[in-house]
């Protein structure tokens, strides 16, 4: 397996781990609590968002484990890539914008900067927005290198026996 999808693969499990984590102590913290309605809206829409990083990133790991480099991917396995994808870079897109609006909170002129859990929160938060930018980007990219890889075996495989 080439460098990137060794990279690739390291990615997928460094953010799956804490993404699981987050998504259990969530779970924990809106059981174990009296909360109010809208901390369990915004609490699901955050568990949601880390249940499709979670599962878009074992699903990964699972075509790199299966499938690399030139087993074709079957329309089970290549529906829930694309579908997984598709809601793993919505939910990119709102990590995108709850950083902004925490780096706009966090930076304001009402904040007096010497409190930086708020900053070190934020750091962090833009570092699984970065690697999770990145996921999504080579994962647009392996269905077509399993492809490219699998026709290159056929046709040697072809040339092979002389046809």
């Amino acid at each position: 397996m080439p460098l990137k999808w060794k990279i690739f693969l390291a990615l997928n499990f460094i953010t799956a781990i804490p993404a699981l984590i987050l998504l259990a102590l969530l779970i924990i913290g809106l059981t174990t609590e009296s909360n109010r309605d809208e901390d369990y809206l915004w609490g699901s829409v955050f568990g949601a968002g880390l249940l499709f990083i979670i599962l878009n990133n074992f699903l990964n790991i699972l075509i790199l484990q299966r499938h690399y480099p030139d087993r074709p991917l079957r329309s089970p396995v290549k529906t829930s890539h694309i579908i997984l994808l598709i809601l793993s870079a919505l939910t990119t897109i709102g990590m995108i914008i709850v950083c902004i609006y925490a780096a706009m909170w966090v930076f304001g002129d009402e904040n007096d900067g010497r409190d930086f859990t708020g900053k070190l929160m934020l750091i962090a938060f833009f570092a699984g927005l970065v690697l999770e930018l990145i996921i999504i980007v080579m994962q647009s990219w392996l269905p077509a290198v399993i492809s490219r890889h699998h026709q290159k075996k056929m046709n040697s495989l072809i040339n092979d026996i002389g046809l």
